[in-house]
C-alpha cells in the first residue's frame, strides 16, 4: 500500500506541472538547447517531451499492469500519425513547402500527439482530474494578473510585440512611466500579441463556471477570476473571444441540470460585464493609477518619458465605448470604407481560399502558406499567416486532412456531450465548454499550430472518455 501512495503522488505531482507549464511553462527559455537544435525551446515544450519518453518507458517496463488504450485514444492518434505523414509528404511534393520550417510543423503535430499521450496516461481517476483543474485554473489566475500588470504598467514579457515602457530616473530614483500615464496598456502575457492572449483565455474561462461543489468563498474567488478575464479580453478589443466565451457559457448552461439561480446569475453577469461593467471597470482602474501615482514629480516624469509608442497599444477600454458600440463602429467602417479589423480579416479569408485552390484541395504543404505568400502574388493582404486554425489546415494540409480532424474532434464533442447527459457530471460539461469556445476562439490568433495548450482539449476528453468506461487495472 505504501509503494502504491508514493507512485500516486508521483503522478498527482505530475497532473499539477503539467497544468502549470501547458499554460505557464513558455515564460522559460532554455537558452542552452537552442545552440543544438537551431530553434527556441520552451520549457512548456520540453517538459511534455521528456514526460512522453518516461511514460512510455514506464508503460514498457509495466506491460502487465498498463490498462488497455481506448478505441478513441487509438482513432484519434491514428488521425494524427495520418496528418504527420502528409505533411511530411508535402514538405517533398510541394513546392511551397520548405524541409526545415515544413519539419517543425510536423513536429509541433508530434508534440500535440504527445500530450495527449500524457494527460491519457496521467489523468486516470476523478481525484487526479480534479487536481490537474485546480492547477488549471491557478495557472490561468496567474495569467490574469499578469495581463492586469501589463495593462497598469506597459511592462511585457520578452515574447511580446510590444516595447516596455522605458523607467526613467526622477531625484535618483527610478520610476515606471507607464504607472503615470492615464491610459491601459494591450495586454499580451507570454505571447507575441493580445490576440493569441485573448484565444487562451477565452478557452480557459470556462474552468471558472460555477459548479455544485463550489463553496461559497470559492464561488466569489471564480466570480473575481472570470470578471477581471472579461476585462482583459475587453482591454485588448477581443470580440471574436468575447464571442467565443458567451456560445462556450450558453453550452454550459444548456447541460448542466438544475442551479438555475446560479446559472441566470453567471448569464446576468456576463451580459452586464459586455454591457459596459468591463469599462467600468477599466475607468476606475484608471482613476486608481491616477490617484496612486499623480505625485509632485509627475510632469517632470512624464517630460523626461515623452517617447512616442512604435505600436498603438494603448487600450480603448474606458473611455465610455459600449460594447456594442465598438461592434457597429467596426461593421460600419468595413462596409463604408473598407478598412478596419473586420475587412482586414476578411481580405486575409479570401487570399487563404486562393491558396487552398491553387493547392487544388492538397494542401500548400507545411508553412506553405507563408512561402505561398512571401513574395506578391497578389494577395489582397501582405500578411504571411491565414489568421484562422481552420484555414491554416485546410490551406496547408488540405481537404483530406482538414476532414479527418474536423470528424475526429466532432466524434469526441458528442460523445462528451453524451456522457454529460447521462451521468450530469458539471466536470463534462466545463470541458464540453471549452471546446465550445475553442471552436470560435482559434480564428482569432495569426498561427496557431505550434500554440500546446490547445491539445489538452482532445487529452481532457479522451481521459473523461475513458474513465467513464471505469477500464480495469487503472495506473495508481
Amino acid at each position: 500500500m505504501k509503494r502504491k501512495g508514493e507512485k500516486a503522488s508521483i503522478l498527482d505531482g505530475i497532473a499539477v506541472l503539467a497544468a502549470v507549464f501547458v499554460i505557464l511553462g513558455r515564460a522559460v527559455r532554455v537558452q542552452g538547447l537552442e545552440k543544438v537544435l537551431i530553434y527556441a525551446v520552451h520549457a512548456d515544450r520540453l517538459f511534455f517531451d521528456v514526460l512522453t519518453v518516461c511514460l512510455l518507458i514506464r508503460r514498457f517496463i509495466r506491460k502487465k499492469a498498463a490498462y488497455p488504450l481506448s478505441r478513441e485514444f487509438m482513432l484519434f492518434v491514428g488521425m494524427m500519425a495520418f496528418w504527420i505523414l502528409w505533411g511530411a509528404a508535402g514538405i517533398f511534393i510541394s513546392p511551397y513547402s520548405r524541409i526545415w520550417e515544413g519539419g517543425m510543423e510536423c513536429f509541433f503535430l508530434l508534440r500535440g500527439a504527445m500530450i495527449l499521450y500524457c494527460l491519457y496516461e496521467v489523468l486516470d481517476n476523478r481525484r487526479r482530474t480534479r487536481l490537474f483543474f485546480s492547477a488549471l485554473r491557478a495557472s490561468c489566475a496567474a495569467l490574469i494578473l499578469l495581463a492586469v500588470w501589463e495593462a497598469f504598467t506597459g511592462i511585457h514579457t520578452f515574447a511580446s510585440r510590444y516595447p516596455d515602457m522605458p523607467a526613467v530616473m526622477v531625484d535618483g530614483r527610478r520610476w515606471l512611466s507607464g504607472l503615470y500615464q492615464d491610459d491601459l496598456f494591450l495586454a499580451t502575457g507570454f505571447c507575441y500579441n493580445e490576440n493569441n492572449l485573448s484565444s487562451i483565455l477565452a478557452v480557459l474561462l470556462p474552468l471558472f463556471f460555477l459548479t455544485k461543489d463550489v463553496g461559497r468563498g470559492r464561488g466569489v474567488a471564480y466570480g473575481i477570476a472570470l470578471t477581471m478575464g472579461v476585462f482583459v479580453l475587453m482591454l485588448n478589443d477581443a470580440n471574436i473571444n468575447g464571442l467565443a466565451l458567451a456560445v462556450g457559457l450558453a453550452a454550459y448552461i444548456l447541460l448542466v441540470r438544475g442551479n438555475w439561480p446560479k446559472k441566470a446569475g453567471m448569464l446576468g453577469g456576463f451580459i452586464l460585464l459586455y454591457a459596459g461593467a468591463a469599462d467600468r471597470i477599466g475607468r476606475l482602474f484608471k482613476k486608481l493609477k491616477s490617484l496612486l501615482f499623480r505625485g509632485a514629480a509627475a510632469e517632470e516624469l512624464l517630460a523626461r518619458a515623452g517617447l512616442e509608442n512604435p505600436f498603438p497599444r494603448v487600450s480603448k477600454i474606458g473611455t465610455g465605448a459600449a460594447f456594442s458600440e465598438n461592434i457597429t463602429g467596426g461593421v460600419e467602417n468595413a462596409l463604408e470604407s473598407g478598412e478596419g479589423a473586420l475587412m482586414l480579416r476578411l481580405k486575409i479569408y479570401r487570399d487563404a481560399w486562393d491558396a487552398f485552390v491553387a493547392s487544388r484541395g492538397l494542401g500548400l504543404g507545411p508553412k506553405g502558406y507563408y512561402f505561398y505568400y512571401l513574395t506578391d502574388r497578389g494577395q489582397r493582404t501582405r500578411y504571411t499567416n491565414p489568421h484562422n486554425w481552420w484555414l491554416e489546415i485546410l490551406t496547408q494540409y488540405g481537404i483530406v486532412v482538414f476532414l479527418a480532424y474536423l470528424a475526429s474532434l466532432f466524434t469526441l464533442y458528442i460523445k462528451m456531450i453524451r456522457v454529460c447527459l447521462r451521468r450530469r457530471d458539471e466536470m463534462y460539461a466545463v470541458v464540453v465548454a471549452m471546446c465550445t469556445s475553442f471552436v470560435i476562439a482559434c480564428v482569432a490568433p495569426s498561427t496557431y499550430i505550434g500554440e500546446v495548450y490547445q491539445w489538452i482539449l482532445p487529452g481532457l476528453c479522451l481521459a473523461l472518455l475513458r474513465q467513464d468506461k471505469a477500464l480495469p487495472k487503472p495506473l495508481e
